[in-house]
């Protein structure tokens, strides 16, 4: 399976990653992807259960709320408009 991930993504796979092996702390690992220990704490036993597909976005692909919003007070509208009669 291909992963696509962003450059912020990489670098916290590479830093669970070391929290894993033992290599860094949770605490050392916070303080690098300015999260909280928990946050870490949370992705660790996700990478752990998931692996480096874990860490990817969960929202990747799909669009944001505010284009969610836009779309449905368009189509209200659209849906709203009664024919115009050219007779």
């Amino acid at each position: 399976m291909l992963l696509t991930m962003s450059q912020k993504e990489l670098n916290r796979v590479n830093v669970i990653r070391d929290v894993c092996e033992r290599r860094l702390t949770q605490i050392e690992a916070s303080s690098l992807l300015q999260l909280t220990r928990r946050h870490v704490q949370r992705l660790v036993n996700r990478y752990r259960e998931q692996g480096e597909s874990g860490l990817t976005s969960l929202r990747c692909g799909q669009p944001n709320q505010s284009h969610l919003t836009f779309l449905n007070v368009i189509t209200q509208q659209i849906s709203s408009c009664k024919p115009y009669d050219m007779t």
